[in-house]
C-alpha cells in the first residue's frame, strides 16, 4: 500500500519552530495540536491515488489548519513573519514526498526554465552540504525568483509551508547566513 509521508516532514520542520517559542507554552500547546491534526487527518488523503492532485489536497488541508488555528492564538512575538523577499530559508535542503515531487516537475514544465544542472547537483547532496555551498549561491532553490520571490509559491512544498521564522524577515538577508 501506498504510504503518505509528508506528516513526517511537516512534524520535523515545525519542531524546530517549537525550539524557536519554547517560552509560550500557549503557543506550543498550539502548534502541538497542528501537528497533531496533520497527521491525524492526512489519514484521509490515503484514499486519493498517488501523485501531484495528493499533494495539492495534503497542501490544502495544511494551509487551513494553519490559517484556522493560528495567528489569533499566538503570542505577537511567536507568530510567522515569512514574507516575500525574506529568502534565507530558501538556500536549506527541503524534503519532498513523491506526490510533491509529480508536482513540482509539473511545475518545472509549466515554468520552462529551470537550472536542471543545479538540481540535479543538489539532489546529490547530503544535509552538510547546503552550508558549505551557501555563499556561492549553489544551494539556492531553483523555484526562487531572482527578486527573492517563490516562483511556485501557491505550489510550494509542505516543508516550505510548515517553515516558520519568528525572527524579523529584515534578520533574513540572503547576503549574510
Amino acid at each position: 500500500k501506498d504510504r503518505f509521508s509528508s506528516p513526517v516532514m511537516v512534524t520535523a520542520t515545525m519542531q524546530g519552530y517549537l525550539e524557536k517559542i519554547s517560552h509560550h507554552p500557549n503557543a506550543v500547546k498550539i502548534v502541538k495540536e497542528l501537528q497533531s491534526k496533520f497527521i491525524f487527518t492526512e489519514e484521509s488523503l490515503q484514499t486519493l491515488p498517488p501523485g501531484a492532485d495528493r499533494a495539492k489536497a495534503a497542501q490544502k488541508m495544511l494551509d487551513g489548519l494553519l490559517r484556522s488555528n493560528g495567528k489569533e492564538k499566538i503570542p505577537q512575538d511567536a507568530q510567522n513573519t515569512n514574507k516575500k523577499g525574506c529568502s534565507f530559508c530558501c538556500n536549506i535542503q527541503v524534503m519532498v514526498s513523491e506526490d510533491e515531487g509529480a508536482l513540482l516537475y509539473g511545475e518545472a514544465k509549466k515554468l520552462g526554465v529551470i537550472d536542471v544542472e543545479r538540481l540535479t547537483e543538489q539532489a546529490a547532496w547530503g544535509v552538510s552540504d547546503y552550508p558549505k555551498n551557501y555563499s556561492s549561491g549553489k544551494s539556492r532553490c531553483v523555484f526562487l525568483g531572482e527578486d527573492g520571490a517563490c516562483r511556485i509559491y501557491e505550489d510550494r512544498p509542505l516543508a516550505c509551508r510548515s517553515y516558520m521564522v519568528v525572527s524579523p524577515a529584515e534578520n533574513c538577508n540572503p547576503a549574510t547566513p
